[in-house]
């Protein structure tokens, strides 16, 4: 904007100049010919008002085309920069990974543990255990090392099965939480805590837990919902279901209930009918047996209105066969 500004200012003391010595000139002729100097009528000094005029268009000329330059010229400066810049951002984000990248290096080099994984050998639905062989490797260690792995407050040996490993077998609840799972690593009297790799929860990888590939779209008018759309249920291991339902509920209201093993196990696609008569939203209920007598219900919300409360209308709860409730999660409370 400087250098506009420079040749628009240069271009009007050009034109000014231009003026005044037009001005000047044909003053001088006119004294000219008043003083009898001069008796031809025609002269190449053209009028102010011509001289005027011609500077002006003149000058709008040259503004509107420096201008016209000068703002293609930033066109291209802008654009370089924005390359220039978009450049940097995905170098400055390469580095980033690079930079976490090392620091888990580091930290991992840091750690004594160099390795840590659990195995399931057996499961056991009627008690709903899981027997877990886990082990540990160290990065460093001395043969006087002792090692424990730390779950829920309470710690568990393991035994030595090899140079610088160690592991133990117990006995694990399908439903139970397992949080802050640490490795203790005791030489000398010193004991150095770890984070562990372990499960929350076991059930996950045995049941048939639900889940879903969906498109939909609504509408709102005069209060009322419409949905249209389609959906396909995902789940691990579906030939251990008996049974599969779906219901279809607007204000904690049930409208329809379908039977779905068929498309469950085959992972087809199911559309949603037209036609239902929604209030403010429109909320699946999945219900899930299993060969073992495990009942899984999911309920998920897939088309709302804005002002919909769904405060505690979204969940997964498991069931054993007597109906006794063994887990729960809420999504939205």
């Amino acid at each position: 904007m400087t250098m506009i500004s420079f040749y628009v200012f240069l271009l009007l003391a050009v034109g000014v100049l231009i003026v005044i010595v037009g001005v000047v000139a044909y003053n001088k002729r006119l004294d000219r010919i008043t003083n009898g100097e001069l008796h031809d009528t025609h002269s190449a000094i053209p009028e102010p008002r011509t001289t005027v005029g011609v500077v002006y268009r003149t000058t709008l000329i040259a503004v509107a085309v420096i201008s016209l330059l000068s703002v293609s010229a930033m066109n291209g400066m802008l654009s370089s920069m924005q390359s220039a810049i978009g450049n940097l951002q995905n170098r400055q984000n390469q580095l980033y990974s690079e930079v976490l990248t090392l620091r888990h290096e580091l930290e991992d080099r840091d750690r004594t543990i160099a390795n840590a994984y659990y195995e399931i050998t057996d499961v056991d639905y009627e008690d709903r255990t899981a027997e877990v062989l886990y082990t540990v490797e160290l990065r460093r260690y001395t043969d006087a090392a002792a090692v424990a792995l730390r779950l829920n407050g309470e710690s568990m040996p393991l035994a030595r099965s090899a140079a610088g490993v160690y592991s133990t077998r117990f006995t694990a609840g399908l439903f139970e939480d397992y949080l802050d799972a640490a490795v203790c690593v005791t030489e000398n009297g010193v004991t150095v805590t770890e984070t562990a790799d372990f499960p929350q929860n076991f059930f996950w990888d045995y049941l048939p837990i639900p889940s879903l590939s969906c498109s939909f779209s609504s509408r709102d008018a005069f209060g009322k919902l419409t949905c249209d759309g389609r959906y396909t249920v995902l789940v691990e291991r579906p030939d251990e279901l008996v049974s599969a339902t779906v219901t279809y509920l607007t204000s904690g209201r049930a409208i329809k209930t379908l039977d779905i093993l068929r498309e469950t196990q085959n992972g087809e696609e199911i559309v949603l009918e037209k036609g239902l008569k929604l209030d403010k939203d429109l909320t699946f209920r999945f219900e899930y047996v299993t060969k073992d007598g495990f009942t899984i219900e999911h309920q998920s919300v897939m088309c709302y209105h804005t002002a919909a409360d769904l405060e505690g209308m979204e969940f997964t709860r498991i069931y054993d066969a007597e109906g006794r409730l063994l887990w729960e999660d809420r999504f939205a409370e």
